[in-house]
């Protein structure tokens, strides 16, 4: 059974205090940040909500009753910060990633794990300012955007899943950073544009090494362009030189120049298949051209579990009402859009797809061969969804724009 994170921690009227003081500073900083950042009065009664419901989800998760899809992990990465504080033990950098919040329990001093979820709120918010810059600056259809916007938002699973007491949400919002620059150097052409998307890149793969490969859209797009200046071409190789030693070991495991039997150990790992949300259990890779021979398999779960061969309960089907069903919508419906208006794309729009998918792609095949269970998946696709999101926002925007002058033609 797991507890609120009140309960567990004694009963403390102090950390009531002090949970009352996180969310009130919470909202007062997030309202102004609202007022200052968005102008369309739609886009911040969606954030309002987005920013409500997140904190009646954190209300409850802390002092009524663990919420379903975070109640085990942030869970265990929360008690592994406190106890290690309380002892002064170090469990491994690995562990959980307690590591982050350790510092901030020294501080506190007091076991008020509400500062977490307050901190996951916030940077959600950072990230859906991020993206809606972005369309702004892509000038998505205004209704367009409000509907994307209220997807990213409000999407239930992933706004639970933000709340919680993990790092997804942080490393989320340093990927939005990243696309935002990646996007505003397409428009400005300044090398320190995309200096500071691969940083936030960078920083991200401290916190999960998987994220670095959302890069590779990147290089290869200022590889390919003959008209990359020199100081781009110089910033590019500083920063390839610089990423590479940070994380040679992640890079070489991965791909298959590294320790092989690494990568068939997370393929294969018994806590993930045999986990209740756990997909293609019979399935066991022993060498890399398994694999690649499961792969598609691999990307599929990936992408869409729980899919409905998994549903146990009212849980899974909610799950694959609220989650699975958007990830289908952005990818299979994006593609169908794309195929038919891939043509009408202007130059700038190709080159953003183009560099957006090689990236996409190069991530979803990382992360579904160290992936088996539908948790987990839910976990790390979220941290590719401001890349998809913007490449479905450009197809469906261009076949927006064609209807429009096809309507134009006709009258």
């Amino acid at each position: 059974m797991y507890l609120p994170y009140f309960v567990e921690a004694g009963k403390d009227i102090i950390i009531v205090i002090l949970d009352i003081i996180f969310i009130l500073f919470l909202l007062g900083v997030s309202l102004s940040v609202i007022e200052i950042k968005c102008k369309d009065k739609k886009i911040k009664k969606i954030l309002y909500i987005g920013l409500i419901l997140q904190i009646f989800v954190a209300v409850v998760d802390h002092f009524f009753c663990a919420v379903p899809t975070i109640q085990i992990d942030p869970r265990m990465f929360e008690r592994f910060a406190w106890y290690s504080y309380i002892y002064n033990i170090d469990l491994g950098r690995g562990t959980y990633s307690y590591w982050i919040l350790n510092p901030i329990y020294k501080v506190l001093r007091v076991r008020a794990a509400m500062i977490f979820s307050v901190l996951n709120i916030f940077f959600t918010l950072l990230t859906n300012l991020n993206i809606y810059e972005i369309f702004k600056k892509l000038k998505l259809n205004f209704s367009l955007i409000r509907i994307l916007m209220g997807i990213l938002i409000l999407s239930p699973i992933s706004l639970i899943m933000k709340t919680g007491i993990q790092r997804e949400a942080i490393i989320i919002l340093l990927i939005s950073y990243s696309l935002k620059n990646f996007i505003d150097y397409f428009f400005r052409k300044d090398s320190m544009k995309i200096m500071k998307s691969f940083i936030s890149i960078g920083i991200a793969a401290l916190f999960h090494g998987g994220v670095i490969f959302l890069v590779s859209g990147y290089i290869i797009l200022l590889i390919a362009k003959k008209s990359s200046s020199k100081l781009n071409q110089y910033c590019l190789f500083i920063a390839m030189v610089v990423l590479f030693i940070i994380f040679k070991d992640i890079l070489l495991e991965k791909v298959g120049g590294g320790d092989v039997e690494a990568i068939l150990s997370a393929n294969n790992r018994e806590v993930l298949k045999n986990a209740g949300s756990g997909y293609l259990k019979n399935v066991s890779t022993t060498s890399l051209g398994q694999i690649i021979i499961y792969l598609p398999l691999f990307i599929f779960y990936f992408l869409y579990s729980p899919t409905l061969d998994m549903i146990r309960g009212v849980l899974d089907i909610a799950t694959f009402t609220l989650n699975s069903s958007i990830f289908i919508y952005f990818t299979i419906y994006g593609a169908i859009i794309y195929k038919k208006i891939k043509r009408k794309l202007n130059y700038r729009e190709k080159e953003i797809i183009k560099s957006l998918v090689i990236s996409l792609i190069s991530t979803i095949i990382v992360f579904s061969i160290g992936t088996r269970n539908a948790g987990t998946a839910m976990r790390h696709r979220d941290k590719i969804v401001p890349f998809l999101v913007v490449c479905f926002g450009i197809v469906k925007n261009r076949e927006i724009l064609e209807k429009k002058n096809e309507e134009r033609k006709t009258n």
